[in-house]
């Protein structure tokens, strides 16, 4: 009798190791579970490829990417890094931002609203240009709009980051100012990636 409970014990002991040891994702399989399940598991003879959810493509939005630039001042190297995503879609500004942290001038542009944002992909040979407005606070002080222009060329050496910066002078909310206060235009990456959807 002693040595069947210690033999029970052993097996138990035995079980729990090898289901410890089984993936989750395969213990659920041979369950007949579906821990992760997708359309195509529950797809039938009446589904076609028609039935696309037209939101599918705005959720994969229309810009965006994050990275860095190393900008030489006076023998002095700074690392401006942002982040940004673009949806294209103006109504839902929560959708739509970007933030730059432009340490060579010691301040931080946040994106407020979009106001604008414009596809080119006519100007130059299989590649497209975003460009959006709106406009952002610096340094948290509200009273400044942008122009952003984002463009991927295939590799970050590649892809463009342009952004002007514009104070408004007559506080009349019209972007009407011809020259940005500051402008910070980096062809090329030294860090990240920007992406464009065609």
């Amino acid at each position: 009798m002693k040595y069947a409970i210690v033999g029970l014990i052993a097996i138990l002991l035995a079980g729990v190791f090898v289901f410890a040891a089984v993936p989750v994702s395969s213990f659920d399989k041979a369950l007949g579970l579906n821990s992760s399940p997708d359309k195509k598991d529950h797809a039938t003879d009446s589904d076609d490829d028609d039935d696309v959810d037209d939101d599918d493509e705005n959720e994969t939005g229309l810009a965006g990417g994050g990275g860095w630039c190393d900008v030489n001042m006076s023998g002095s190297m700074f690392k401006n890094t942002f982040g940004v995503y673009i949806s294209g879609n103006l109504s839902d500004n929560s959708s739509n931002a970007f933030v730059f942290q432009a340490r060579d001038q010691g301040a931080t542009i946040h994106s407020k609203n979009f106001t604008d944002i414009q596809v080119d992909n006519t100007s130059e040979e299989n590649i497209t240009y975003v460009h959006a407005w709106g406009w952002a606070t610096y340094e948290k002080d509200d009273g400044f709009w942008f122009h952003l222009v984002l463009m991927d060329n295939g590799t970050r050496a590649n892809d463009l980051f342009d952004l002007e910066l514009y104070k408004d002078t007559g506080k009349d909310w019209t972007m009407d100012e011809a020259d940005p206060i500051l402008h910070w235009a980096f062809a090329g990456l030294d860090g990240g990636n920007i992406w464009v959807n065609e």
